[in-house]
């Protein structure tokens, strides 16, 4: 009797600490996703060369941005990780870009741009930069690190680009989702989705995918998940020796990045 009992006791157990990871991941799966209090609300990079900028939305929201202006008659649009600050990848395309002038704005939430972020405010955020900005350029370029990705393809499937770069992209939220917690109903759970798969197929325009070998933020098998739905598939690299997280200042990348921008 008191075999099962301990038996029972432990199954409640397990099932209370089941049940208690699941509400937790379907209340904060928006932190989780959206971790916008990791990034400062300051700006610690030499500002000489970047302009700071802002964006108001219809809704009343002011994205901040930054921008490098070198009177190109090209334009870069960058979109970052999910947990960077716009200000780092801004210089970073600066370097990379000098024929080009380069844009990157702070998601809503982020740094000092104010609201608070969503999959479908954000991927409506993504066209309203391109459509205060693009006019005056001959071509709009576009590359998103990470989380990125999906508001590059999403933008490049809605808007006339003539680049786009994607690194450490993956199929979807959902599919990443999946794998890590596979023990959870997340059709029904989770609540912020981005499909890069739906956005790609909808893209006519080369993109060039960065992978990072042994990526463990987003493992491989989500990239080359998201390959086959791509229609004009420019350019296919991995980079090893480096991480996720690392990646942007990857030599290796850079060029990359350097020479198919000016193709």
């Amino acid at each position: 009797m008191r075999v099962a009992t301990s038996a029972v006791e432990w199954i409640g157990t397990i099932l209370s600490l089941y049940l208690l990871i699941g509400l937790a991941l379907f209340l904060f799966q928006k932190w989780l996703i959206f971790p916008s209090y990791v990034v400062s609300k300051s700006v610690d990079i030499d500002l000489k060369n970047i302009l700071p900028i802002e964006l108001k939305r219809d809704d009343g929201v002011v994205l901040e941005g930054f921008k490098i202006d070198n009177g190109a008659k090209k334009l870069l649009i960058g979109f970052g990780g999910n947990a960077q600050h716009a200000s780092s990848l801004a210089e970073v395309l600066g370097d990379v870009a000098p024929s080009y002038d380069v844009i990157v704005f702070n998601y809503r939430g982020y740094g000092r741009s104010s609201g608070s972020p969503s999959a479908k405010r954000l991927l409506g955020d993504a066209l309203e930069i391109y459509d205060s900005y693009e006019e005056g350029y001959d071509e709009v370029s576009t590359l998103g690190f990470s989380l990125g990705s999906s508001f590059a393809l999403y933008l490049s499937s809605q808007r006339e680009i003539k680049n786009s770069i994607i690194v450490g992209a993956y199929d979807s939220l959902y599919s990443i989702a999946k794998k890590r917690f596979f023990i959870y109903p997340l059709s029904i759970m989770l609540r912020e989705n981005l499909d890069n798969i739906s956005y790609a197929k909808e893209v006519e325009n080369p993109i060039s995918v960065v992978m990072v070998e042994g990526d463990i933020q987003v493992a491989n098998i989500h990239t080359k998940n998201l390959l086959p739905h791509i229609k004009n598939l420019k350019d296919f690299i991995t980079i090893d020796g480096t991480t996720h997280n690392s990646v942007l200042n990857h030599e290796r990348l850079l060029k990359f990045v350097a020479q198919t921008l000016e193709e």
